[in-house]
């Protein structure tokens, strides 16, 4: 049977730097480095990927045994009643499948441009942000505020499984 990608998530590689009290207890320091491990993406709708990927809590609730996330480490938190949160972010199989389709098509074509020499400094950020402002290595391409960039639309995430459908199952790439 094909592997079913269990989620896409980012998880900054860096430390962040903690904001505590001088005195603070190693309980509150700890809770403090947990919040910074919280990953951001989306998960597959599905108890058993969910469960394996933050310990579950198990409450009985009129009688029946719930399991339940806190969403301390992934973006999925459960209810009361045990469902997801409204702000849960999940996606079903159908819906990962499309982000890993979309993945390995720029993936090709990134392969396909550098193999033809196609490097072009074309950073990418939001109308109000600049790209470069942190990149270490904005001294090598040189890129200038006023440059060409790739600029990212925020959308809602119902879009944007339309606009993948269309590009991929819609005789589109």
């Amino acid at each position: 049977k094909d592997a079913v990608p269990g989620g896409v998530l980012y998880f900054p590689a860096q430390d962040a730097v903690l904001s505590v009290e001088r005195n603070s207890s190693e309980e509150t320091v700890q809770k403090e480095r947990r919040k910074n491990y919280k990953m951001s993406g989306l998960v597959l709708e599905d108890d058993d990927c969910i469960f394996g990927m933050e310990q579950p809590q198990t409450i009985i609730s009129k009688g029946k045994e719930k399991k339940q996330v806190q969403g301390e480490y992934i973006p999925v938190k459960s209810t009361a009643n045990g469902w997801h949160a409204s702000h849960s972010k999940l996606a079903n199989e159908a819906q990962m499948q499309l982000i890993f389709k979309h993945i390995r098509h720029l993936m090709t074509e990134m392969a396909d441009n550098l193999s033809h020499g196609k490097i072009e400094a074309l950073p990418a950020g939001t109308k109000s942000e600049q790209p470069c402002t942190f990149c270490e290595f904005r001294h090598i391409c040189q890129h200038q505020d006023d440059d060409k960039k790739t600029v990212f639309e925020s959308m809602k995430k119902d879009d944007c499984f339309d606009e993948l459908e269309k590009r991929y199952h819609e005789g589109g790439v």
